[in-house]
């Protein structure tokens, strides 16, 4: 029964996040059109990046400031926190969330999604302040969308 609720809060959340997308795909259509743009428009996954961005950005935009420097915003405070947890880079393209020392620090985040929201998770890694963790969890989040949208049929397949 919680694993149906679980999976049907996601399902809500996903038909949200895909309104959001497509919202924007609208918003930058009309956009280029008034340009008289004539390039390809971005893919759906890139405006999928672009909308769950801004609403991690927004996530931290939103944290108090900290005691220790009351003056500095949440992205300053953020560039000295989590120096334990900086993926390395490796020679193949493998996702930033796949990192061995990000995977553990990742699935509460990623728990909170289902079992919560998404803007709950969201304020959750915010708060962590850690730029590797909220990059990460930014990529992955963008891919479990990605995914779960392009199975539904609502977005289309990058190639």
């Amino acid at each position: 029964m919680q694993e149906q609720q679980s999976l049907q809060n996601l399902e809500r959340q996903m038909a949200v996040l895909q309104e959001e997308i497509q919202a924007r795909k609208r918003e930058l259509q009309k956009q280029r059109e008034a340009e008289g743009e004539v390039s390809p428009m971005p893919h759906d996954k890139d405006i999928a990046h672009e909308v769950i961005g801004k609403k991690l950005e927004a996530a931290q935009k939103a944290l108090p400031r900290s005691p220790e420097n009351p003056f500095a915003s949440a992205e300053e405070e953020s560039r000295d926190v989590g120096a334990g947890l900086r993926p390395q880079k490796l020679h193949q393209e493998q996702p930033s969330y796949e990192s061995p020392e990000l995977v553990d620090p990742l699935r509460p985040f990623q728990e909170l999604v289902v079992r919560q929201n998404l803007d709950t998770a969201m304020s959750a890694i915010a708060a962590t302040r850690n730029p590797a963790l909220i990059d990460a969890f930014h990529d992955w989040l963008v891919e479990q969308a990605y995914q779960f949208l392009v199975k539904k049929g609502d977005l289309d397949i990058v190639v």
